[in-house]
């Protein structure tokens, strides 16, 4: 005699779920603790995604369809043993993010105050988890893969908000000059669009879901890798083999070819979000509107752009399990990384980077082309032109994911795994910069005594010299810090793909000493800028 909801079961989906939901956490609080409230709320949504998406999902990753199916047990219990965990752990997450993301300073300034500003946020807080409860593990079933599923789930309401400011354009009769006073959130039908959009969605997924899951068959592999018939190829002769022998050129472009299949859904993405730009423009919703959706949609698709492809490049070939057949190759392994690493950074530069800026030059609606690449927020003022701009970070960015991804078995997995390492580290490099920014005017208030006048104000050692002197230290150290961080990560990554370590165990030894080096390196720049600037202006 069985439980309703047996105990092994529901332990399993803990199993699953909990690592995401932590490393979810982690990054909405990071992301708002460094500032980055676009980021924390894109976290938000991706994490409550991501635990819908990987409770179906993991079934496919882990390849455990068959040996779910096979329990003696009905459909609809072990529907409900995921639901029983999904659903508690998606409620906790909007509490989270409740309490830290829409209480942060600065939220207003994006969702609108008053009365409607608290509607939207309420909303937020509320769909969101509908989506992932309904909308995402329908997708993943729907597609039979957990990476289509978190692609296409963000999807629903970015599509729901272009749709709505279009007909806030439309409401003023594309009237800019009152588009430019209000705001985006300011519009209450979009609002009403939105939610009602989301709940029919979500109705049509509880409903088609539940069938689909009652259905399911026991089959592993996606769908389009299934021939419907298989052909058998004559046997190859000596000769034949001989006269078509394939050059060094012809085994690179197959590898290359290789490469850019395995980003079909990063192609995906990237045409969803050209759609959704083509469909502001074609109703001249003009710059006012698309200005307010897309400035920091830009920057922000371009980081994502870059964590996945860069998650999708290792871990999922480990997935497939090619991985170790690509480095069998006759090829040298410094051959194999260089063309392996090159065709993701430029996927990643013509995703995350050539196709918006093309798309602002050819369909202008931001107004500004350097807008709609990403860059590294505070850093960025401590770097010289080449190495602070939106090709540097989203490179950089890219490699870190490959790090990431070198830990994980499956891109859906890496993608969680380098969502809160990015956005951790993103955060650590602010909050330990302006902790030693403060400790360093409170070490002077005490030597000098508190004034409204700078403290090198009537030193009579202080030249103009001085400031272009720790100005440089600054610079010289901040880049000198990136190329070695890069340097680091890179070797990381190198040594990791050949490796046949456990990622658990490999993490647990790398990761310290990379936020040691962060660490180290903001000490350097600013706190050694700091000692130095004391030194120059006081001798």
């Amino acid at each position: 005699m069985t439980t309703w909801l047996p105990s092994t079961l529901v332990l399993k989906e803990g199993r699953a779920l909990a690592p995401i939901w932590l490393g979810a956490v982690v990054t909405i609080v990071a992301a708002a603790q460094a500032g980055l409230l676009a980021g924390s709320m894109l976290a938000f949504i991706l994490g409550a995604a991501a635990l819908g998406v990987f409770s179906i999902g993991h079934e496919y990753s882990h390849r455990t369809l068959t040996s779910l199916l096979a329990q003696p047990l009905s459909r609809s219990r072990l529907l409900l043993s995921k639901i029983a965990v999904l659903a508690p752990l998606l409620a906790l997450l909007s509490l989270v993010a409740a309490l830290v993301l829409l209480r942060a300073d600065g939220i207003e300034r994006v969702l609108g105050g008053g009365t409607l500003g608290a509607r939207w946020r309420l909303a937020i807080v509320l769909l969101t988890p509908l989506l992932g409860l309904s909308v995402a593990p329908w997708l993943t079933m729907v597609f039979r893969s957990p990476m289509a599923g978190l692609v296409f789930t963000p999807a629903v309401p970015a599509a729901l908000w272009i749709a709505g400011q279009i007909a806030r354009a439309a409401s003023v009769d594309f009237d800019f000059v009152e588009l430019e006073v209000g705001s985006p959130f300011a519009y209450e039908p979009a609002l009403v669009l939105i939610t009602v959009g989301v709940l029919a969605l979500s109705i049509v997924a509880i409903v088609h879901g539940r069938s689909l899951f009652v259905g399911l068959e026991a089959l592993d592999t996606p769908r389009d890798l299934v021939p419907f018939r298989v052909e058998r190829l004559p046997l190859a002769r000596t000769e034949a083999v001989t006269t078509h022998r394939r050059g060094a050129g012809r085994s690179l472009f197959l590898f290359v070819q290789k490469e850019v299949r395995l980003y079909g859904l990063a192609f995906a993405l990237a045409a969803l979000y050209a759609a959704g730009w083509s469909a502001m423009w074609l109703a001249g919703t003009g710059a006012y509107v698309a200005g307010d959706s897309f400035d920091v949609l830009g920057g922000m698709y371009g980081l994502f752009v870059a964590v996945v492809v860069g998650a999708i490049s290792i871990a999922e070939e480990r997935a497939l399990g090619t991985a170790d057949m690509q480095i069998l190759q006759p090829w040298p392994f410094w051959k194999l990384s260089l063309v392996k690493l090159a065709t993701v950074g430029v996927i990643a530069l013509v995703l995350g980077l050539a196709l918006p800026t093309g798309l602002e030059a050819a369909l202008p609606l931001i107004g500004d082309p350097g807008a709609v690449g990403p860059s590294l927020g505070l850093f960025r003022f401590y770097l010289p032109a080449p190495l602070s701009g939106g090709t540097a970070t989203i490179l950089l960015t890219t490699l870190f994911s490959c790090y990431a991804s070198t830990l994980c078995v499956g891109g859906l997995r890496a993608l969680l795994v380098a969502l809160p390492l990015s956005f951790g580290l993103a955060s650590l490099f602010p909050n330990l910069f302006f902790t030693i920014d403060r400790f360093h005017r409170a070490v002077l208030a005490h030597l000098y005594g508190p004034s409204d006048r700078p403290w090198w104000d009537g030193l009579p050692t202080a030249t103009n010299a001085d400031f272009r002197t720790s100005f440089l230290y600054s610079r010289y150290a901040a880049t000198a810090a990136l190329i070695g961080f890069t340097a680091l990560i890179l070797l990381l990554c190198l040594r990791n793909f050949r490796s046949g370590e456990r990622g658990t165990n490999v993490a647990r030894t790398q990761l310290p000493w990379v936020v040691l080096y962060v660490a180290l390196a903001v000490v350097l720049i600013r706190g050694g800028g700091a000692v130095l600037e004391w030194w120059v202006f006081t001798h």
